[in-house]
């Protein structure tokens, strides 16, 4: 296993990815004027990249695979149900989402989850009284261009960093990671491949999660 260079590449968000962000801040931030307002305060998450492919042209794709735990506060004192809209970055190089799955903690008690179109889907949540929201969602999403991208700025819209992100990122055998978006806080190899981690406190996301990566042996 190479690690050819990790290093921070800043990520222009397109108009597509720009659109959907902001669908999401507008369903995340219902309340948030309120006293007892419901808040978003950590997120961790585990990326896979699988299924590695070379095109007839060269071109890389592989499906990211995804498992997050999203941690809310819910200081009302009423049994609250939310609907959240989760978009995913959708344009010339990210194509649909195969599967999603999700369901709140603990439990698992499944949480409705329905693609609305290619690029969101809506998660129906209910919330106890004065309890904190633990959110597991999953999902797979074929991905060209030899990078592999998750939207991480729809947290500005909460207008508060997180208290904590976590995030570690699995790559198989055979394939290197040339540039991340985020530099990782350190890695480690196996039989199973590279394995990066991430530790964030305190956490405002200025850009998307983005890797970067190509073929072992490859120019």
């Amino acid at each position: 296993m190479i690690v050819k260079r990790l290093r921070a590449a800043r990520v222009r968000l397109s108009p597509v990815v720009t659109a959907l962000a902001l669908v999401l801040l507008v369903a995340l931030t219902v309340e948030s004027q309120s006293p007892r307002r419901f808040s978003f305060y950590r997120e961790d998450l585990e990326f896979r990249i699988v299924d590695v492919e070379t095109d007839s042209l060269g071109g890389l794709s592989a499906a990211l695979e995804l498992e997050g735990i999203y941690s809310f506060r819910h200081g009302s004192e009423e049994t609250k149900t939310r609907a959240i809209m989760y978009p995913f970055p959708r344009d010339s190089l990210n194509g649909s989402v195969e599967w999603i799955e999700a369901a709140t903690l603990p439990g698992p008690v499944p949480a409705p989850a329905a693609m609305l179109d290619s690029s969101c889907a809506r998660i129906s949540c209910t919330i106890q009284p004065e309890q904190d929201l633990l959110l597991r969602i999953a999902y797979r999403q074929r991905m060209q261009g030899g990078q592999i991208t998750y939207i991480l700025t729809t947290t500005q819209g909460w207008g508060v960093p997180l208290e904590e992100a976590n995030f570690i990122l699995h790559v198989p055998p055979g394939v290197c990671v040339d540039s991340t978006s985020y530099v990782p806080d350190y890695c480690e190899t196996n039989d199973l491949g590279l394995h990066c981690f991430w530790r964030n406190k305190s956490f405002w996301p200025e850009w998307d999660f983005v890797v970067w990566y190509s073929l072992e042996g490859a120019d």
